[in-house]
């Protein structure tokens, strides 16, 4: 029930949550199917019927928003429309996209973020390292992993191919988007930012020796600029006048209650509570509460390992 309400809710952020349905779907056929005791035929039925009920309750919840783009625009994306709109020329085929270097660099961009730096140009290259960082702690991780010979145990294995392969699909929306005449903005990425996330996250905690802190702890910062850009985005665009806060003549105009921004600032809330404890876990040398291989039993014939160090306090290893 849990997985085909987040199903839905995935259906109704934006096109590319689709791909979330149908993973989800075959997650849950799957998910039946292995852990069911029951015989063939009978396992087989209610496996079709969980994955089944994923796919009804998304169409039920999200499926009239699509109809009635198909009577608005004549597509269940309303993409013609939005293309037409602003004037949009098509770029070429994706894969063409997806061999193009400003393609990517765009995709890199706007998923950090895209504030200007203090020489006035977006730091491309700052964030291409946080991309880079995670990446070679996978690699990090991976080596390990195979040196260990230690096989993933299969439901696991099992997510991450799901994961991954919704990651992908997203990609190449975002990538037929922009080969459309789109631009790449890392909103579409949406469905697949919890698989980045998670990855980046086992990344970093790949990597050798103490953990990346002062790359993490750029992340609240980057919350704090994106905050201090939206101001400066509603004032320009809202144009108050007399000095009057952006936010608050935007609720005065349209006369809304100032409570509704309270849902926002808890966003904003857990979301910074949520990168400061990521800071916090990541800097500490200990074993990580994310999906990462895990060392399985030593066979006898093994030589011990050597051992591992203790812990370390974060705020200690970084004092001085």
């Amino acid at each position: 029930m849990l997985l085909a309400v987040l199903a839905a809710a995935a259906a109704l952020t934006r096109a590319s949550g689709l791909v979330v349905v149908a993973a989800a779907g075959v997650a849950a056929v799957v998910a039946v199917w292995r852990q069911d005791g029951r015989p063939g035929r009978s396992r087989a039925v209610r496996a079709i019927a969980a994955g089944g009920a994923i796919v009804v309750t998304a169409t039920a919840a999200a499926g009239w928003f699509y109809l009635r783009n198909r009577h608005l625009y004549h597509s269940a994306t309303g993409t013609g429309a939005l293309l037409a709109k602003f004037s949009r020329l098509r770029r070429g085929t994706v894969p063409q996209m997806l061999l193009e270097q400003d393609f990517w660099r765009s995709q890199v961009r706007r998923l950090w973020d895209q504030s200007p730096s203090p020489a006035g140009k977006n730091a491309d290259a700052v964030w291409w390292c946080l991309t880079v960082a995670p990446l070679l702690g996978l690699a990090f991780a991976g080596v390990r992993w195979l040196r260990r010979a230690l096989p993933p145990p299969t439901s696991l294995l099992l997510a991450w191919l799901a994961g991954l392969a919704v990651a992908g699909l997203v990609e190449l929306g975002a990538a037929s988007f922009y080969s459309l005449g789109g631009t790449a903005h890392g909103r579409y990425l949406l469905p697949a930012l919890s698989v980045l996330a998670v990855a980046a996250a086992a990344g970093v905690a790949g990597l050798p020796g103490r953990r990346a802190l002062p790359l993490l702890a750029a992340l609240p910062l980057l919350t704090v600029v994106n905050v201090v850009l939206w101001r400066r985005y509603l004032d320009a665009t809202l144009n108050p006048g007399q000095g009057e806060h952006p936010i608050s003549y935007a609720l005065r105009v349209e006369h809304l209650p100032v409570w509704l921004l309270a849902p926002a600032a808890a966003l904003l809330a857990a979301g910074l509570v949520a990168q400061v404890w990521s800071v916090w876990t990541l800097s500490a040398r200990r074993v990580l509460p994310v999906p990462v291989p895990v060392k399985a039993d030593r066979p006898a014939d093994r030589p011990a390992d050597p051992p591992v160090d203790p812990p370390v306090d974060p705020l200690a290893a970084y004092a001085g």
